[in-house]
């Protein structure tokens, strides 16, 4: 059997040899969607005289096994933001985030795209960007009557774009993806891998959990006609009236994106809600977005899901990898099931949730906040935390000051600009001043929050335009 190996580059140096006698663990957990990939590497520390790596620092990973001379598994590039020493044992815990590939898929634009198709809009990003653009199947044929990116970054549009069309948009390394699978996509660029199948024998353990199953038999989606310029509603999906019928929330722009949206929902609603999570010996080429194939596990196991995240890890006891799979979904939009259960993530961690639980949750209604929803800034970032799974620093206060008082408290850093998922606090000149507060996108170039006129999360801006009902300087904070 080959030998677990990994390969660390520190900037462009290989520092494997020099941490070789030092290292605890290598781990690199490959999330799904929006959420940031990282790795953590724990160090250990003895004699105080490990070198501390600089905030930046960039990071190439590679992990697998040594073959034939060959090098480990490209795992990706991550710039280091956060590090622990501690002296029980004595260590260095190392975490860093992924790098973005395409810094220029970031900057905000405004653009409106007529007559068009998804190929085409996906053709000039990836040119503007300076990536390779992989259209897999016919995807890129898909219609787009009218779209508005408006103060949007590329990489906020595509993804907007994306879930509209139930499609996956993403870049890695040097190209733009698009196509109806994320499982299209191989683990390595440029290398085609075939679907993924994992015995049950193949793994060490493994939970299913599964909710849900059958409840609905119908799901209903709105369109707007645009020949006849009114909303309609078509339905997919036998009636039944023991089973409910699931509605969806969204007015698509047309009938063909309301059934397509209608049809995946439906095929993911009769599987239930299922999470599996099963370890293995170390798989270098799992990845999450892709499809895994389980066999000889048990019924309602066996089949092909969804993957949601991957881990890697490599420690003194070998290499081991832990897939958690099954149904795509949407989040759980249950403000209750956040108890604070992420709050030991790193800061980037926590702004990657926030920032993207933010956008998840804009158009909410804040009826039941401050004032009938209408003062309620602070209320509805409180919904934000819990729905994240963070404990704000504030507590349950709906008092601007108080938070900004308690980030300064709780050691949340003061950044120059605005970053994704930071907190962006406002006021103007008056006497008393007025205060705002909002979440920067996932983008890092607009500002969610409550809308001071309306009872409802609907604010999206950028900061320039804030400053135009909030005139003095904003202030950003990183949480701790």
């Amino acid at each position: 059997m080959s030998k677990p190996a990994y390969l660390v580059e520190a900037d462009g140096v290989n520092i494997t040899k020099q941490i070789a006698d030092r290292l605890l663990s290598l781990t690199v957990v490959d999330e799904a969607e929006q959420l940031s990939d990282r790795v953590e590497i724990v160090l250990d520390d003895r004699d105080k005289l490990l070198e501390i790596p600089k905030s930046g620092t960039w990071l190439k990973v590679y992990l697998g096994y040594a073959e034939g001379g060959k090098l480990p598994v490209y795992m990706g590039t991550y710039a280091v933001d956060d590090l622990t020493l501690s002296n029980g044992p004595r260590s260095m815990v190392v975490r860093a985030t992924a790098l973005e590939t395409a810094p220029a898929m970031k900057d905000s634009r405004t653009q409106s795209w007529h007559d068009t198709t998804l190929g085409e809009i996906a053709r000039t990003i990836a040119s503007r960007s300076g990536l390779e653009l992989r259209i897999v199947g016919d995807v890129g044929s898909i219609p787009i009557k009218h779209e508005d990116q408006t103060a949007e970054s590329d990489i906020a549009f595509l993804t907007r774009l994306a879930r509209r069309l139930k499609i996956t948009a993403k870049p890695i390394d040097k190209a733009l993806w698009i196509t109806r699978r994320a499982s299209d996509i191989p683990a390595t660029p440029g290398v085609e891998l075939a679907q993924r199948i994992v015995k049950g024998d193949e793994v060490s353990d493994w939970r299913a959990t599964i909710k849900n199953r059958g409840a609905y038999s119908r799901v209903k989606a709105r369109y707007f006609d645009q020949d006849e310029k009114k909303e309609k509603l078509l339905t997919v999906g036998p009636e039944d009236g023991n089973l409910q019928t699931f509605e969806e929330k969204q007015l698509y722009k047309t009938r063909d994106e309301a059934q397509r949206a209608a049809d995946s929902r439906l095929q993911s609603l009769q599987s239930g809600e299922v999470t599996i999570d099963f370890s293995m010996e170390g798989d270098p080429e799992f990845t999450a977005e892709g499809q895994v194939t389980l066999q000889d596990f048990r019924a309602l196991v066996d089949g092909t899901w969804y993957i949601r995240n991957v881990t890697h890890k490599f420690d003194g006891n070998g290499y081991r990898t832990t897939v958690t799979c099954g149904t795509k979904g949407e989040a759980n939009n249950d403000w209750s099931a956040g108890r604070g259960e992420n709050d030991k993530r790193s800061a980037s961690e926590k702004g990657s949730l926030l920032c993207k639980t933010a956008q998840q949750l804009r158009g909410f209604s804040t009826q039941g906040g401050p004032d009938g929803g209408r003062n309620a800034c602070v209320w509805a970032v409180n919904r934000v935390f819990q729905k994240a799974g963070l404990t704000t620093p504030w507590g349950g206060s709906n008092y601007v000051p108080d938070a900004e008082a308690a980030l300064r408290r709780s050691g949340a850093q003061q950044v120059s600009g605005p970053e994704p998922g930071a907190i962006a606090i406002f006021t103007d000149g008056g006497n008393p001043p007025q205060a705002h507060i909002g979440i920067v996108t996932c983008d890092g170039g607009r500002v969610i929050s409550n809308s001071s006129s309306r009872p409802t999360r609907t604010r999206l801006a950028s900061p320039s335009e804030y400053q135009g009902f909030y005139s003095g300087p904003i202030r950003y904070y990183r949480l701790k």
